[in-house]
């Protein structure tokens, strides 16, 4: 094993499984038994044919030989054992180039290309590259057959993949092969040969009509820069790396978005596109996006290898690509430059403002960074313990260095998310507007600290002109950022500025196309104005982009009880609880039945929720909503006053949600409504 950095010439090899989730799911005792045969049958030839095995994923596993001959021997007699053994159902992918090895991980151009090539592979069968082919073509006794030529995922140059045909081999056909990458035809490098003057004449005629298009009409047209990051493939030796990958994604879009002249998709909706099988053309058409960058990363000790590409999404052709083999200390500089290459490319001139920002260093500890990015992807899954666990994360990383502002953005999330539903907001709410003060502290420009900033101002402090000062700040900060929108969106609905709200609601369905989030919380604008049916049309195109999204079932409940629908309503409460599992959630659903006539189930939910507020919090407002549909008056502002005095989170919807209506006219009601400043 190798424990000093080093650079080597070797044969790389990936193996697999195939689909084994699925094979667990067919038969658990079955899977098992070819999973642990597999085990033994890789570390017996690996040890026949001087194979190193540098990592044992399970079901999948990288190993590197001394030279190609070898690894395709080792290839070759170990399916002809996976076949006798249960028949177990393994692809296997071989390249050789340069691999740079350090502490027992490797990694290099070899290793992604391998892993592409190995994901074209068909169970039982064994494809090797080009070059590897070039360096057995004399070994009489193997044999193969020509797959063609693939464009691969991150690979500049096309390449040729040859599948091994020794007998007891699978050779695939070739129409059938899908993987990380396209199959080049070769009818195309034909055409380029008997087509050269005329390319020279297309070449010069678009040349004059790009003149007239951008130098003339100026290089900076909006409409021709929205920009889609694909989530990042994680080549790092552990699944457990998962982290790194993301938030290196992450932190690149983020360093995008401070683009002026360029449109980024959110992130929520790039995440259904990691690891598939869609043409770069047909995921730019999905999101209306003009380009695409997607790229992978490895980290191994304190190196990080990383692969850029930026697509033509109408094209599906290359506009530019980059490898950096660095250490993890230059972390900072990889992602300045990935963002000013993309712009460079894009022809979006940055500002000096622009510049400065994507080129500033977050911290100078790496411990701390490793950390905030760690933290921040646990905070982002949302259960109570990914929440407490990347909290603590977050906090050690303010250890380490107290002048690092994105750690508090992340405790800032925590907290917001936290609040009505896991914690009462006079616990939960002075927190998050503390650690956005601190970021800003820090960091003046960090738009998602001004959006904090005016959540705190406007759910807590009831300050609403200094809420719409801060969430118009963070939009004139950063006009491409989902979340800043969101909560500028959910300020306008409140505050009844519906035309407002809606152009905003309509602007995170452009930011995030794909997500299931911005199309419920559009939906809520239209629920909120007592547009039903609008409401239901973008709750349902919510619902079909993620089923189990509890928002869109929510909204759906509460249109269908404004329409009368009782049994429907109650059908999308219980789904929303069912997927929530909140106090809150269970108390809408006591709303409707209640509103349903259902007088003993909402008397039932509301003895449970008394007793489960002895020991969590409850949020008082929703306990009062079900005494409104029970039409008990008293008890309804017994609550409200309750809930104004713990600043329940939910009470800024008072005037514009229309569960409030039986006693919007009563004198307690205009008075709480005058408390919160929203008349």
């Amino acid at each position: 094993m190798q424990q000093e950095l080093s650079r080597k010439l070797a044969a790389v090899m990936f193996t697999d499984i195939f689909s084994f989730t699925s094979l667990m799911e067919k038969d658990e005792a079955d899977a098992m038994e070819k999973k642990r045969l597999y085990k033994e049958i890789l570390h017996q030839f690996h040890k026949q044919y001087n194979g190193e095995i540098i990592k044992d994923m399970g079901d999948g596993s990288l190993s590197v030989f001394t030279n190609s001959v070898d690894a395709v021997w080792c290839a070759i007699d170990m399916q002809k054992a996976f076949r006798v053994s249960m028949n177990i159902p393994v692809r296997i992918g071989i390249h050789t180039g340069n691999v740079l090895f350090q502490q027992g991980d490797i990694m290099g151009d070899a290793v992604n290309i391998a892993s592409r090539m190995e994901s074209f592979a068909a169970p039982g069968s064994v494809f090797i590259s080009g070059k590897v082919h070039d360096e057995i073509k004399n070994q009489k006794n193997i044999q193969v057959v020509l797959m063609g030529r693939f464009e691969l995922k991150n690979v500049s140059v096309p390449m040729e993949i040859y599948a091994v045909s020794n007998d007891n081999l699978i050779v695939p056909k070739k129409q059938v092969l899908h993987g990380k990458g396209i199959q080049v035809s070769k009818k195309s490098s034909l055409k380029k040969v008997l087509i050269t003057a005329a390319i020279v004449l297309i070449v010069t005629l678009s040349i004059f009509l790009l003149y007239k298009k951008y130098i003339a009409n100026g290089m900076n047209d909006p409409q021709s820069k929205t920009i889609a990051v694909i989530p990042f493939d994680n080549l790092s030796a552990s699944k457990d790396d998962e982290y790194f990958s993301d938030g290196i994604c992450n932190e690149i879009q983020t360093q995008l978005s401070k683009i002026g002249a360029l449109n980024v998709i959110a992130r929520t909706s790039m995440l259904q596109f990691k690891d598939t099988k869609k043409t770069m053309k047909e995921i730019g058409e999905a999101v209306g996006a003009d380009v695409l960058l997607e790229g992978s990363v490895q980290k191994s000790n304190d190196k990080v290898h990383i692969n850029m590409q930026l697509i033509d999404a109408k094209s599906d052709k290359q506009m530019w690509a980059d490898t950096y083999d660095k250490d993890f200390k230059d972390i900072f500089s990889i992602q300045s430059d990935i963002a000013k290459n993309v712009a460079t490319q894009l022809k979006a001139n940055l500002t000096s403002l622009e510049k400065n920002d994507i080129e500033k260093r977050p911290t100078d500890n790496l411990e701390a960074y490793n950390l905030y990015l760690k933290g921040n992807y646990l905070v982002q899954k949302v259960t109570p313990d990914d929440l407490a666990n990347g909290l603590k994360m977050l906090n050690d990383a303010i250890k380490l260095d107290t002048k690092f502002a994105l750690p508090y953005l992340g405790i800032a999330y925590y907290y917001g998310v936290a609040t009505d539903f896991y914690m009462a907001p006079r616990q939960a709410l002075p927190q998050l507007k503390i650690a956005a003060q601190t970021a800003i502290e820090m960091d003046s420009t960090l738009a998602g600290g001004y959006a904090y900033l005016g959540a705190y101002d406007f759910w807590y402090a009831w300050n609403l002109p200094k809420a719409d000062e801060a969430f118009k700040k963070a939009v004139a900060l950063n006009s491409s950022e989902y979340f800043v929108y969101w909560i500028y969106n959910i300020f306008l609905t409140a505050t009844g500025k519906t035309d407002e709200a809606k152009k905003t609601g309509a602007k995170l369905t452009e930011l995030d196309p794909m997500s299931a989030d911005a199309y419920a919380w559009y939906g809520s604008d239209f629920y909120f104005a007592k547009q039903y049916d609008e409401a239901l049309r973008y709750l349902d195109k919510s619902s079909s982009l993620d089923a189990n999204y509890p928002f869109a079932a929510y909204f759906k409940g509460m249109c269908y009880m404004a329409q009368g629908k009782f049994s429907e309503a109650i059908q999308q409460e219980q789904l929303a609880h069912k997927m929530m599992a909140s106090p809150w959630s269970h108390a809408r659903l006591a709303y409707a039945y209640a509103r349903a006539g259902n007088v003993q189930m909402a008397k039932a939910i509301l003895d449970s929720l008394k007793k489960q507020s002895d020991t969590e919090y409850v949020s008082e407002d929703v306990v009062a909503s079900v005494y409104v549909a029970l039409g008990d008056k008293e008890h309804a502002f017994e609550y409200l006053d309750k809930a104004t005095e713990q600043r329940a989170g939910w009470l800024v919807y008072l005037n514009v949600d229309p569960i409030w209506d039986p006693i919007r006219n009563d004198a307690r009601f205009i008075a709480i409504v005058k408390e919160l400043g929203l008349k």
